[in-house]
């Protein structure tokens, strides 16, 4: 069992990290699988996160609908989505990643961990 710590915030959280976590083994009785990392073009290109492919299981399937998924998440029509998407954590201040929409993100390059440009 998860413990919040007195901090602000924690609660949520846990609450938020618990809704993803059921999100992902909804989406594995559906489809047999937890969702891949990525959705990729038919060229190979990765376009969106599976996090764009759990919104409809943590009640954002509106969000989902919205989305061209046959578009990178940079597109002009999906950047615009990324500022609703729900954040798994709240945004604490001092924090070494950058906002990337709603979500701190990192990503792993040739010299390790680096900050995603805010776009």
């Amino acid at each position: 069992m998860l413990r919040c710590a007195k901090v602000p915030g924690a609660r949520k959280a846990k609450t938020n990290l618990k809704q993803i976590a059921l999100a992902m083994h909804n989406y594995h009785d559906t489809y047999g699988t937890f969702p891949p990392h990525a959705i990729y073009s038919k060229d190979g290109k990765p376009l969106l996160s599976w996090r764009v492919m759990i919104l409809p299981y943590i009640e954002q399937n509106n969000l989902y609908q919205q989305f061209h998924l046959d578009e990178p998440w940079d597109s002009e029509h999906n950047q615009k989505l990324m500022q609703q998407m729900p954040r798994p954590t709240p945004r604490r201040k001092n924090s070494k990643f950058k906002r990337l929409g709603e979500w701190n993100e990192w990503k792993a390059g040739p010299q390790g961990r680096h900050e995603i440009p805010r776009p």
